[in-house]
């Protein structure tokens, strides 16, 4: 009885923890960056800087609403990333000690590709800064807008750069927890 209690908890756990409902967290923790970054774009800054810019001046002497605008941009990230390690078992981060063979594999094949992407996406930073540098692709509004919202976006660069393997092992694990039968 209590082997087939067993199995009903792994089953029932891979239930909720299916591909999709990876794969939707892992939408929902990017779509999440990009919201943060619209919202504070939208209305942080002096009156006439940027499109709400007066809304957002009138609102940020009032604390609930400073407070939203860092729930959103930074809170809501963190508890996406969290849920993304309980449905993998946490297998990016956990001590190798703990994990069997299997979970060893699926860690030694996510830690390379998270690797690449994360070299890929600071060389494509390094172009921009270089190209900047050098000629004109940003204009002004866009190089104050950035230095604006600069601490947020490195927030969100440092949860990002940690996600990356858990990330990766979400969205390319058909079976995380394999049937016991």
């Amino acid at each position: 009885m209590n082997t087939q209690s067993m199995s009903d908890q792994k089953k029932a756990a891979s239930r909720i923890y299916s591909l999709r409902s990876r794969r939707l967290t892992i939408i929902a923790f990017y779509m999440t960056f990009l919201l943060g970054l619209f919202l504070w774009y939208l209305g942080w800054g002096a009156p006439g800087q940027t499109p709400l810019s007066h809304v957002g001046w009138e609102l940020s002497r009032n604390p609930p609403f400073l407070l939203g605008m860092l729930v959103v941009p930074m809170a809501l990230p963190i508890w996406l990333l969290i849920c993304l390690t309980r449905m993998t078992q946490n297998i990016a981060h956990r001590p190798v000690r703990f994990l069997n063979e299997r979970e060893r594999a699926i860690r030694e094949r996510a830690y390379p590709l998270a690797f690449r992407v994360l070299t890929l996406v600071v060389v494509v930073g390094m172009v921009l800064l270089f190209i900047n540098l050098y000629g004109d692709i940003l204009n002004d509004a866009t190089i104050a807008t950035i230095k604006r919202i600069g601490f947020l976006i490195n927030w969100e660069v440092l949860v990002y750069v940690t996600s990356l393997p858990t990330v990766i092992i979400a969205w390319h694990e058909r079976e995380l927890f394999p049937s016991q039968e």
